[in-house]
């Protein structure tokens, strides 16, 4: 399923507490399929956790790192991998995790 990704980046500031304030960043949109690599759940402290992996593929050769933030369809999920295979520059592999 093709989609266009919003790709954001953590940065951080000090207000005039000199108390850090962390803003997500948009970067640029990234367009790429989107596939669901392993489905999970759990209960923690009753509480309900989702643990599903994605992998977010895309021909756009951009400097994503871990961390990031990828937000498609008003989902924003957290950058866990990324793979440029054999270093061919021919596409990336993002894998991601709920936000």
């Amino acid at each position: 399923l093709m989609v266009q990704a919003l790709w954001k980046r953590k940065t951080t500031t000090m207000n005039e507490f000199n108390s850090p304030i962390i803003e997500l960043k948009t970067i640029n949109y990234l367009d790429g399929d989107l596939d669901t690599i392993s489905v999970g759940s759990n209960v923690i402290a009753h509480k309900f956790s989702e643990d599903s992996k994605y992998v977010f593929i895309t021909k756009n050769i951009q400097p994503v790192q871990l961390e990031d933030v990828l937000e498609i369809n008003k989902v924003k999920y957290r950058v866990t991998f990324v793979d440029n295979p054999m270093f061919m520059n021919n596409h990336l592999e993002i894998e991601l995790e709920k936000y």
